[in-house]
């Protein structure tokens, strides 16, 4: 099973996140070297999902931090909260 590039796993509660590295010359707009955000499942399947739409949405605002836009694909409609 391969697991997306921005997906990780917290061998302490083995919950998964969404780990992205902030380009160099977007850290100072953004305001940090990275994004870490909890998928708040400990199921892989349900976190290959959701670290596709979060990868989407952090895409997408690094893009418009940059100035340039993804165009007008939009991802699944789910719902971002993973309670």
């Amino acid at each position: 099973m391969s697991l997306h590039t921005r997906l990780q796993r917290r061998k302490s509660n083995g919950i998964y996140y969404c780990r992205v590295v902030i380009p160099t010359k977007l850290q100072h707009i953004i305001g940090r070297g990275e994004i870490y955000t909890s998928l708040k499942t400990s199921d892989p399947i349900v976190a290959k999902e959701r670290v596709k739409i979060e990868s989407y949405r952090i895409d997408q605002m690094l893009a418009k931090a940059s100035g340039r836009t993804l165009g007008d694909i939009q991802p699944m409609q789910l719902p971002l909260n993973y309670s």
